[in-house]
């Protein structure tokens, strides 16, 4: 157990066993909640080595019912840890809460996290018989020395901490209070889940029990951050909604504006975009009224990240250039910083590299001044993606690998992942798969460590790749199955349409042209569905070349020349010259040689200008073999 817990916790573990002494001849209630199955299994493995208590491996979903017919004094220690069959545990435990008291019954709990959560909300008559209730949070990694030793702020605030809460004067729940903010918004920057959640708890507990209303919904908020982060949509949902309904009851107008926001925010993970405009532009009405400048900024800045995922340029940069605006006047530089580096997306996008840097360099610049690592290592990371889309693959390595290594003294996972990710692409540029794949499988473990289910799915996804441009199609198909798979479970829109595509791309490449269009079609329908006009791009061009294969030219025309418009309304450049080039490709199986050539000089022309090197070769080749 020493592996896995806190010394705070450990001291919880000592106050079971006192209840557990205090109850060995009346009923009981101990439920226990673990966020890991393998420390689940050692809570197990704790008590049963003590005397007077047995396992029970339920039978049926109504446990209370079964244990009624044991004649066993003993406490029975159930463990429910991702059961199938929660929902309807939680009913029959509800409904049959009176025979614990009746049958003098004894039981000790254990359920995961969410199960917890369930439990507190579906059975709250349940919940409250009796029932002393604790959290446990698996530290087996994220509290090894070494990891420990590079977080000196986070060490330094956590020490903090602990020297006033062990202080022989009486502690101030606001002072307290401000410690564990410090603690959980440090953690929460360079993403160190299990701490932020740890001290969240710590918090919430706290000011519930002084009834500190606003700190509480803060807490919420926060947490909701973290469950986003992790992929846990649904449980990040219900700590908004809480967080809202009490803002709204004790009227924190900043609050109930900064609980939409964040609402919007995970309708825009779910590639719910309309709802997400729906609730930012009631969280700005409400900043607008009362003048909250920071808040006002923010949603400006998530509004522009909305309109870029719908694919409306436009619309997202004015939203960025009000957001710097108001950012430099209220000297937010930590917020400048960020909406410099997403102004610099939109340039990447449309294929202007240089103005994209600038960009990056002004973002990285002010998170320089301001000692923001998180910040450096992100912008390193785009200045990075530059060079490699430029072909300058060692000056890419450089920047990725100078990000890498502040990722890994900040302990910051989710970056030191991206740019593990980041590192194999450009081995797998290079060609050097072997390379690329060793990277991305240290990716892929940290991202199973911290149960990152988006980061995951990204780099099974980019192994993927690596099979489709080795020939292996039937694992490529494997990958990409196994990533929109993940993405269904965490309900990722916009990256189960990128996976359907692949999938379909893959059809293509066997050749096997019914597949290849079932895929094609349902992201086409998706894309539209959720407005990505990129995507929707993407969709019939593959359309398009499909249609080329089975020698249906016309119908590839159609599809080619839809794609054409919409990549030209929305300035995606490179797909404009990908189009074109394969408009032109369509003229040459047809024989058309004028046409063909009219058109892979255009894309020719476009190719050269943004530096895609490969593209330009090929396409150079092909038409002096035209002449």
């Amino acid at each position: 157990m020493k592996l896995f817990l806190t010394s705070e916790e450990h001291l919880n573990f000592k106050r079971i066993e006192k209840i557990l002494e205090l109850r060995k001849d009346s009923s009981a209630l101990v439920l226990l909640g673990s966020n890991t199955l393998e420390l689940s299994k050692e809570i197990e493995k704790y008590f049963l080595e003590k005397e007077n208590i047995t396992k029970c491996i339920p039978e049926s979903t109504n446990i209370l019912y079964e244990l009624t017919c044991s004649k066993n004094s003993d406490f029975k220690l159930i463990n429910l840890y991702e059961n199938k069959d929660i929902n309807s545990i939680i009913k029959n435990l509800q409904f049959y809460r009176d025979f614990i008291p009746e049958h003098n019954l004894k039981l000790i709990f254990i359920f995961d996290y969410e199960g917890l959560e369930k439990l507190k909300e579906e059975a709250f008559d349940f919940f409250s018989t009796n029932s002393f209730s604790f959290q446990f949070t698996d530290h087996s990694y994220n509290y090894e020395k070494k990891d420990f030793e590079k977080n000196s702020k986070l060490k330094e605030l956590i020490t903090k901490y602990n020297a006033y809460i062990t202080l022989s004067i009486k502690q101030e729940p606001k002072i307290t209070l401000d410690l564990l903010f410090s603690i959980i918004n440090e953690a929460s920057n360079i993403q160190i889940f299990e701490y932020a959640i740890e001290y969240s708890n710590i918090a919430l507990e706290l000011a519930r029990k002084y009834k500190h209303k606003s700190e509480e919904a803060t807490l919420l908020i926060n947490l909701s951050d973290i469950l986003r982060d992790k992929g846990e949509i649904k449980n990040s949902f219900k700590k908004i909604e809480k967080a809202l309904d009490i803002f709204i009851k004790i009227d924190y107008k900043k609050g109930i504006a900064k609980a939409l926001s964040q609402k919007a925010i995970n309708y825009s993970v779910i590639g719910k975009l309309n709802l997400s405009i729906k609730y930012l532009n009631e969280a700005l009405e409400i900043n607008k009224k009362i003048n909250n400048k920071n808040g006002i900024a923010n949603d400006l800045n998530t509004l522009g990240l909305v309109f870029d995922d719908l694919g409306e340029s436009e619309k997202a940069i004015k939203c960025y250039e009000e957001a710097l605006l108001i950012s430099k006047e209220v000297n937010n530089l930590r917020l400048e910083a960020g909406v410099l580096g997403n102004l610099g997306l939109i340039s990447e996008k449309k294929s202007n590299y240089n103005e994209a840097l600038e960009y990056y360099k002004k973002a990285l610049e002010i998170n320089k001044k301001i000692l923001n690592s998180y910040g450096i290592s992100i912008q390193l990371g785009n200045i990075g993606n530059i060079y490699r889309t430029k072909g300058d693959f060692d000056t890419a390595l450089k920047y990725y690998e100078e990000a890498l290594e502040i990722t890994i003294n900040i302990d910051y996972k989710i970056g030191i992942s991206i740019h593990f990710g980041n590192i194999g692409n450009i081995f797998s540029d290079k060609s050097e798969f072997d390379k690329a794949l060793e990277y991305y499988e240290k990716a892929k473990n940290i991202n199973k460590k911290i149960n990152n289910k988006e980061g995951l799915s990204n780099i099974i996804s980019n192994i993927g790749n690596i099979y489709l441009q080795k020939g292996n199609f039937d694992l490529a198909l494997n990958c990409y199955k196994k990533a929109l798979k993940i993405n269904e479970e965490i309900k990722l829109n916009h990256s189960i349409v990128s996976n359907l595509g692949d999938i379909g791309n893959v059809y293509l490449f066997k050749k096997d042209y019914k597949n290849a269009l079932i895929y094609l079609e349902k992201t086409l329908k998706l894309s539209k569905k959720y407005n990505l006009k990129k995507d929707i791009s993407l969709s019939l061009g593959r359309l398009g070349l499909v249609y080329n294969k089975k020698k249906e030219y016309e119908k590839s025309f159609e599809y080619l020349n839809v794609s054409l418009k919409i990549e030209k309304e929305i300035g995606f450049i490179h797909g404009i010259a990908k189009t074109l080039s394969n408009i032109g490709y369509n003229y040459v199986d047809m024989g058309k040689k004028e046409l063909a050539k009219k058109y892979l000089k255009e894309a020719l022309l476009i190719f050269n200008e943004i530096n895609d090197i490969n593209n330009y070769e090929k396409i150079n080749k092909d038409l002096k073999e035209l002449n």
